[in-house]
């Protein structure tokens, strides 16, 4: 696909969408930008904010009346944070909502890329989560709703021969993080060289960091060219490390003592599994995405875009 003209967002004003934004903004400085926000929504100044209060197909169709979109980015999602727990609204936005933009993606014969997340599959041994061989289903009411969300969409998709990408998205990490968050938490105690309270930190982890993750979302669209396809995607290192190692490099790589890091003070949260990593090869064949595969390769690209954001 050449540079779309017309780029419409959901959940722009979150920490991928917001990441997003200003990432393509970047690469195609000359598309115009659009997003699907509540009034509260803080996006930026060159995105075009329609605010929406009826957000069924007929209401999203009314609210953007009059413009039309090369491409769709789905970024919402509900209940990211463990004390969101609101089944309404998760079932409303992880559920309900990618179909639906789905069908607005046909109104539009546009390109959808919705933001999965690894969250979707079930507990299992395998110990690198593949697309099309391991389980979902997990028992979370954020991970089951997405799986749900990601199946209704792939299957409407294919229904009306839409262009689809569901893209399930790892453990992203960077600037712009909810501040409750491990890597901001890191960071934050590393600089005031204050104690960090944490679980024993043995969980395995796949980390990525937010600029591969916009890397994807570009090789997403530019790759689109054999419409329409309907995919899914792990976007993802493929690297095995875990949230112990993560949280030391961080220490290390802003030279804090790691006697700070209180590991085993706090349990883990009975949902928390033990490993989580993701199989990169079907993205990598897909659409050309690659991460570095080092965990310092990882760690440094993060400190070196916009670390003063962090």
């Amino acid at each position: 696909m050449s540079v779309p003209q017309n780029i419409l967002v959901v959940g722009a004003s979150g920490f991928i969408g917001k990441s997003l934004c200003e990432h393509l903004k970047n690469v195609w400085p000359t598309s115009n930008f659009h997003a699907l926000a509540r009034k509260t929504s803080d996006v930026a100044k060159y995105v075009q904010k329609h605010v929406l209060y009826d957000w069924s197909l007929e209401g999203i169709i009314e609210g953007v009346q009059g413009f039309t979109f090369d491409v769709i980015f789905n970024l919402a999602a509900s209940g990211v944070s463990p004390s969101d727990r609101e089944l309404t609204s998760i079932c409303a936005v992880n559920t309900v909502l990618p179909s639906t933009l789905v069908q607005l993606a046909h109104q539009h014969n546009a390109t959808l890329i919705h933001a999965g997340s690894s969250a979707e599959y079930a507990m299992t041994t395998d110990l690198y989560l593949d697309e099309i061989h391991s389980p979902l289903g997990s028992d979370t009411l954020y991970g089951a709703s997405k799986a749900a969300g990601g199946m209704l969409a792939l299957a409407t998709a294919k229904h009306l021969n839409v262009n689809f990408l569901n893209l399930r998205l790892f453990n992203v990490f960077g600037a712009g993080e909810a501040s409750h968050r491990l890597f901001p938490s890191l960071v934050n105690a590393a600089r005031s060289a204050k104690p960090l309270a944490l679980s024993d930190g043995l969980q395995v982890r796949d980390f990525i960091h937010i600029q591969q993750v916009c890397n994807a979302f570009e090789l997403a669209v530019t790759h689109s060219v054999n419409r329409p396809q309907q995919s899914v995607l792990n976007i993802c290192s493929g690297e095995a490390v875990s949230v112990k190692d993560f949280s030391l490099s961080i220490f290390e790589m802003l030279s804090a003592d790691p006697k700070l890091l209180k590991f085993g003070v706090i349990e883990r949260r009975p949902d928390d599994l033990l490993r989580v990593v993701g199989n990169p090869e079907r993205a990598a064949s897909g659409i050309g995405f690659r991460t570095p595969q080092a965990l310092t390769d990882i760690i440094s690209h993060a400190f070196s875009v916009r670390m003063d954001a962090a």
